[in-house]
């Protein structure tokens, strides 16, 4: 078998086409296609990459929703039980 090349670009507006005349039909039906992506963080890569995925829900018609949260940083506090009693720890975030 021989390597083809591909046109990426064309490929992926012609697969957008095919997508967005299958939403059109869901919406026909009452259903709204959605994607919802949950950034957590301030990685310019990850938000290239969720933009992309923004705009291409836009392209074919599917509702997207976009939350952009902050890092929490977590403090684990554990105490073990005194070796007297039952050895469990006990573990808490804050």
């Amino acid at each position: 078998m021989t390597a083809q090349i591909i046109d990426g670009k064309a490929l992926s507006k012609q697969l957008r086409v095919g997508f967005r005349e299958r939403v059109g039909r869901l919406v026909e039906q009452g259903v709204r296609p959605g994607l919802a992506v949950i950034l957590v963080g301030d990685n310019p890569a990850s938000r290239v990459y969720v933009g992309n995925k923004v705009k291409a829900c836009e392209e074919c018609g599917v509702r997207s929703v976009h939350v952009a949260l902050r890092p929490i940083r977590w403090k684990w506090r554990c105490w073990h039980a005194s070796p007297s009693s039952t050895p469990t720890p006990r573990c808490t975030a804050s």
